[in-house]
């Protein structure tokens, strides 16, 4: 039990905006929460708009630079199909979890990004898949098993909603987390729960900022929505549980990719054999959505960097390639709080996205995507943080809030502190 007797349930619903809360208003979930709980309508998120490194921030309270997670995936170059940033094994800093369960708190985690083999977690459930997308179900489940679910935890919750995991669609995807977290809360009554749904993201990239499919997404994560909270209510800890239902990004509508790894190839500065697989690399890109990181292979290559540094900012100049702008890595961590193995970010101009691809002759190719993120904080429209329970004051409307400030706000719900957090308290929502 927390210090204050209290219990937490996180639910982070991906790319969610403020502005579809006119819609969400509507249904009877979303209505009576938004009713009767506390807004901070806008929440200004952290450099890149990337799901893994806002996840790591929103349960930290920390910037990129000090908690380490700054890209998705890994660096890993010559694949299209990287691995993603799973394990917390990434992680610098001591998050919200960690301080819970050294306080005796019963800890639980469903689709967290960047929770994989989270040691203060007791109860696991990672966001994470076989790169093999026609996996078999016992793939599945020696992957989950391997980056952190007991076999117990497995047998009972986990193992029951596998299928669903395996479609990789929604709403599918995002019911095996709500049935999964759901489950948890039932059977176990977790004093922290953080859940992950990404159905309204999934719309997002698909068919574009907003339109009805994306309202879709909505009315789904109302189903979600509800599934969760009569979980709490069938647990018998209602009145003691206080809700917080946020987001970590917003997206914007694209029509192109730059491939800047077509550009380094072009230049000589990526070598490939004759079938066309990277066979070596003197500077890689990265992308992060509509943002990119150019990583050198020696930072101390000042000859290789100055060439990068001439091709990047004649491709912005250019106008043909979508590029706003070309940070330093000091310019990203002075402005930005973004620091990493990288030498340059790129930042596209508002309808472009990055690609990882070195293939073909053109560094302009069309996305599959029709809208994405990873984006600078001042483009797009925003996330919010909804809070309902006791602790938060009834009706109260706040304009604005950083996302590294929920961290030491879910803390001071359950009586806790998180020390080395950027962020404070967003006391003006709280009743305590």
């Amino acid at each position: 039990m927390s210090p204050t007797g209290r219990k937490l349930v996180i639910i982070s619903m991906d790319a969610m905006v403020r502005e579809d809360l006119e819609y969400a208003k509507t249904l009877p979930t979303w209505g009576y929460m938004l009713e009767h709980g506390a807004l901070v309508e806008n929440i200004r998120e952290i450099y890149p708009t990337l799901t893994y490194p806002t996840h790591q921030s929103m349960i930290s309270g920390m910037y990129p630079d000090k908690h380490g997670v700054i890209n998705n995936i890994q660096f890993v170059p010559g694949t299209l199909t990287t691995p993603w940033n799973w394990y917390h094994d990434v992680v610098k800093k001591p998050d919200l979890m960690d301080i819970a369960k050294k306080n005796g708190l019963l800890t639980a985690s469903v689709s967290w990004p960047v929770s994989g083999r989270h040691p203060s977690i007791d109860l696991l459930v990672d966001e994470i898949w076989p790169l093999d997308v026609n996996a078999e179900a016992d793939v599945y489940v020696s992957t989950f098993l391997g980056s952190g679910t007991s076999p117990e935890l497995m047998e009972a919750v986990v193992q029951p909603y596998v299928e669903l995991r395996m479609k990789r669609k929604q709403p599918g995807t995002s019911w095996f987390s709500t049935s999964c977290a759901a489950d948890i809360i039932r059977s176990y009554s977790p004093d922290i729960i953080t859940v992950h749904l990404t159905v309204i993201d999934g719309y997002r990239h698909d068919s574009g900022v907003f339109n009805d499919h994306v309202k879709e997404g909505i009315r789904e994560s109302e189903e979600m929505l509800r599934t969760i909270v009569e979980a709490v209510k069938f647990s018998g800890f209602l009145d003691i549980t206080d809700f917080c239902i946020v987001s970590d990004h917003g997206q914007i509508d694209i029509d192109r990719a730059c491939c800047p790894n077509v550009l380094f190839r072009k230049a000589g500065l990526i070598e490939t054999d004759k079938d066309g697989n990277v066979t070596g690399q003197k500077v890689y890109a990265f992308p992060t959505g509509c943002s990119c990181q150019i990583v050198l292979d020696d930072p101390k290559d000042w000859e290789t960097y100055a060439k990068v540094q001439k091709i990047l900012n004649d491709a912005r100049m250019s106008g043909k390639y979508g590029i706003e702008r070309v940070y330093t890595k000091e310019e990203a961590e002075k402005e930005e709080n973004l620091s990493g193995g990288f030498a340059f970010i790129l930042e596209g101009d508002g309808h472009t996205c990055f690609s990882l691809d070195w293939h073909g002759e053109k560094a302009v190719v069309p996305t599959k995507y029709k809208a994405n993120h990873g984006h600078h904080p001042d483009k797009g429209p925003d996330p919010f943080f909804l809070g309902f329970g006791p602790d938060f004051k009834e009706g109260v409307r706040l304009p604005g809030a950083r996302i590294i400030d929920e961290a030491p706000t879910y803390a001071k719900i359950l009586g806790l502190t998180i020390p080395e957090a950027d962020g404070k308290s967003i006391d003006g929502m709280l009743s305590l």
